[in-house]
């Protein structure tokens, strides 16, 4: 049988970062490369991958991002499949979620070697995994829901955008899509897709409008807004009457077109993964 076919498949996928990343073991042959990253799928051959990721009935195929870049996001799931597999998780329990969410917002205002691990086993409890997995070249990910079991779900975070007002929303909005939609639903999250407009029966929407709500309260938005006071201070003592970070609020404020893009970004924290 020609390996021609296979090579073709192995090119279709960012090797390089997959092994500056250590999810894939270093090979110099292009016959090594192949079966390792069959492995790291999991599956025996290419036609086994494909029936998984890009068959009909895959559920990651009626995603934009999965369709513009299928290689490089699948990987970017698996990976996130393989670091959830080694958190221990509780059964799926919705009010124990709700609960957990409100303890990890005010978590928004700490340092991430605060808040990471305890966000993390909160979700666990609730039985919802939560992953930090970086992004790949070529994804533009932000996030991912799904359920792996029907009493385990999934969010896997890319930190794309690496401030704080995007960590929180992408976090809360996949929060959303476990509370609100069903397990068969696989939601990726990409720059430049999500909710257009305001509908009730659109479920990117329906998380939107879930993790606006939640981190901050629309009275209270509405009534700070009325009031017309957007310097750094009064974003601050905004925030802080909230126990959310000021940078959330700086990011909503934006978003709405209330203050430039410009404005308020030193409010904002930036993230990144730690090399090693």
């Amino acid at each position: 049988m020609s390996l021609e076919p296979q090579m073709e498949w192995l090119k279709k996928f960012p090797t390089a970062a997959l092994t500056k990343f250590r999810w894939l073991a270093k090979e110099n042959s292009p016959v090594k490369k192949l079966k390792a990253l069959l492995n790291f799928f999991g599956v025996a051959g290419v036609e086994e991958w494909t029936a998984l990721w890009q068959s009909p009935q895959a559920a990651f195929r009626s995603s934009v991002s999965f369709q513009r870049n299928p290689y490089a996001v699948a990987a970017w799931l698996r990976q996130g499949e393989i670091e959830a597999q080694k958190i221990e998780c509780k059964p799926y329990n919705v009010s124990l979620l709700r609960r957990s969410l409100g303890k990890i917002r005010p978590l928004t205002i700490e340092p991430p070697e605060m808040f990471e691990q305890r966000m993390i086993r909160l979700c666990a409890e609730a039985g919802v995994v939560v992953v930090f997995v970086r992004g790949l070249p070529g994804t533009r990910v932000y996030g991912a829901t799904r359920w792996l079991t029907p009493l385990k779900a999934l969010i896997q975070l890319s930190l794309r955008g690496k401030t704080d007002d995007h960590l929180w929303f992408t976090f809360f909005h996949e929060a959303g899509h476990i509370l609100l939609h069903g397990k068969r639903d696989v939601f990726i999250e990409a720059k430049g897709e999500g909710c257009r407009e305001t509908n009730s029966n659109d479920k990117e929407c329906q998380a939107d409008q879930f993790a606006q709500d939640f981190l901050i309260p629309p009275d209270k938005y509405q009534t700070f807004k009325k009031a017309g006071q957007f310097t750094l201070t009064a974003i601050q003592q905004f925030g802080q009457a909230l126990s959310i970070a000021p940078g959330i609020v700086v990011g909503r404020l934006q978003h709405d077109k209330v203050i430039p893009f410009s404005k308020g970004n030193t409010l904002k924290r930036h993230f990144r993964f730690s090399e090693n």
